[in-house]
């Protein structure tokens, strides 16, 4: 009797281990899994080349035909609404009364997302997205 107490004993034992080891060996299996899956299928460009992270930013610096690619466009504009730089402007305004550039945050319009960063030189950047790729609320 003491015998088979301890063979199920050893038995119990030597099953745990393997379950341990089973679980630990599938989980670092499933890490690298994801981490390969992160780093070789990322498709496109890093989001900090799309969208800048800094409350001042220098417009050149941005990667403007990656963010075209996905359908935005930029402009950068002075304190009375006057154009300094565009890059992909849909219209060539040359010039926004107020009234226009709170226009393109109005959250009533679905079809764009729009930021608006501080320049080095004290304008104001504003990038237009396709609500389709950037949103401002989640769904």
């Amino acid at each position: 009797m003491k015998g088979v107490d301890m063979d199920r004993r050893r038995n119990i034992l030597k099953n745990t281990f393997k379950f341990a080891a089973s679980f630990i060996v599938i989980n670092i299996l499933f890490l690298f899994v994801v981490v390969a899956f992160v780093l070789y299928s990322t498709a496109g460009k890093n989001i900090n080349s799309l969208v800048p992270i800094s409350r001042k930013v220098n417009p050149d610096d941005l990667d403007w035909e990656a963010i075209n690619e996905i359908g935005g466009w930029g402009i950068v504009v002075d304190n009375e609404g006057n154009v300094v730089k565009s890059y992909y402007q849909e219209d060539d305004k040359k010039n926004y009364t107020y009234i226009e550039l709170v226009d393109l945050f109005d959250i009533r319009h679905n079809d764009k997302t729009a930021f608006s960063y501080g320049t080095v030189d004290g304008n104001k950047l504003i990038i237009i997205y396709p609500s389709l790729v950037f949103q401002k609320y989640p769904p």
